[in-house]
């Protein structure tokens, strides 16, 4: 039995790592939409057990954006001290 539910657990964070991953912003996407699509991606991810840093939920929001923000997203990277609220703030 705890092997089923760790195989489950395991099974969730990967699919749920995974649509982290493919998650991009596209152009008719408001910030705040896809920063809710984000932060609900991390919450599941957190509610089956996984870590999730600050620095890498911020890695992955930057990743998501489009390439208007290349300038944007330059800028934030630069600010390695900002925490992930911060740069939600910023954007």
């Amino acid at each position: 039995m705890i092997q089923l539910f760790g195989a489950k657990a395991t099974n969730a964070k990967v699919s749920i790592k995974l649509q982290l991953f493919r998650l991009k912003m596209n152009e008719e996407t408001s910030m705040s939409s896809h920063i809710n699509i984000l932060m609900s991606l991390i919450r599941k991810l957190m509610k089956v057990g996984a870590k999730v840093e600050d620095e890498y939920a911020k890695s992955i929001l930057l990743n998501n954006l489009p390439s208007r923000f290349s300038n944007v997203i330059f800028v934030l990277t630069q600010m390695s001290s900002h925490t992930l609220d911060e740069t939600i703030a910023t954007l």
